[in-house]
Parts: C-alpha cells; structure tokens; sequence
C-alpha cells in the first residue's frame, strides 16, 4: 500500500514535534514578566523535555539538538554560551545510558529520579555559573527554582506522554518501527 505525500509529510512533522515543542517552552520560560522574582519560579523546561524523551524515545531528541537547546537558552538568559550545553549533553549520556532500567520504572519511580537527576543538574549549573564568576554565589533562588521544576514535571510528562503516545499510533499506522 503506498502512502500519500501529505501522510508522509505529517510524520515528518510530527517527529520534529517534540524539538519544536521544547523550543517554544524554552521561548515562554524566557519571556519577561515584569514581575520580580518570576525568574525564580520558571522551570527548566529543558531539563524535563530532555529526560523524557531520552527515555521514551531518543530519536527524537539526538544529542545534537540538545545542544542546540543549550546554546538556545543559554542565549535568551543571557548566560555563557555553551553552559546549558554541556549540562544537557550530560544528562542525555547519563539518562541515555540508564534507558532500559528507566524505561521500565513507574510512573512515580520516575518522578523521584527526576528530582535528584534535576538536582544534580542545577547544582552543576550553579558550580559553572560560580567558576565564571570567580566566587561562589549561593541564592535561594537555586532552590526555588528547583522545587518548581519538580513540581511541574507530572504535568509536563502527562502532555509528552499524551503527545509520544499520538505519535507511536500515526507512526504504527504508517509502518515505522
């Protein structure tokens, strides 16, 4: 059975869906509020979509693009370049290489990695951003931050959950593996 070019181009669409999705979340977590202290209260969505679909679905989220998120956020919050770079290509080695335990873990199980993986990956952007300046910074923003992020990850894995799951049945549908 051959498949139309507009079924073809909608897979292809939908498999850049997940990158596009994470860029946008980067977009709106950078917008300025006008309110002190938002910044504190914004999570790192990249760090969610990351761990996510590292572990669902690698595909669509190669090491390449997380770098390109790196320097993408790190543009828009005005940090070094390549900070959030590196950050996200170790926790894709570090998720990636986890993958088949992780993979098989609930719901909860998950949850709770994720907030020491999203620790551990805060308080490495807190040592780079302190070896930059020379001294060490500690806010409590860190934290907040932190605490945030966690609190947002079961509403963010139930929209990449609903959107992976859309996709597997169009790409099952097509014939993909």
């Amino acid at each position: 059975m051959k498949r139309s070019y507009y079924f073809k181009l909608r897979l292809r669409l939908q498999s850049v869906l997940p990158g596009v999705l994470t860029v946008a979340l980067l977009i709106a977590g950078a917008a300025n509020f006008q309110l002190p202290g938002a910044a504190e209260f914004i999570p790192s969505f990249s760090v969610m979509a990351i761990f996510f679909w590292v572990i669902y679905a690698p595909r669509f989220m190669p090491q390449w693009l997380c770098f390109l998120l790196g320097i993408l956020q790190d543009a828009l919050n005005g940090a070094v370049l390549g900070q959030s770079a590196a950050i996200n290509l170790v926790l894709w080695g570090v998720i990636y290489s986890q993958r088949r335990f992780l993979i098989k873990e609930s719901f909860s199980v998950l949850c709770g990695i994720f907030a020491i993986t999203s620790l551990l990956c805060s308080i490495l952007a807190w040592l780079v951003f302190s070896l930059v300046n020379g001294r060490i910074f500690f806010t409590p923003s860190i934290l907040m931050q932190w605490l945030f992020t966690i609190g947002c990850y079961p509403l963010a894995h139930w929209i990449f959950s609903n959107i992976y799951l859309a996709m597997v049945r169009n790409f099952r549908y097509a014939g993909w593996r």
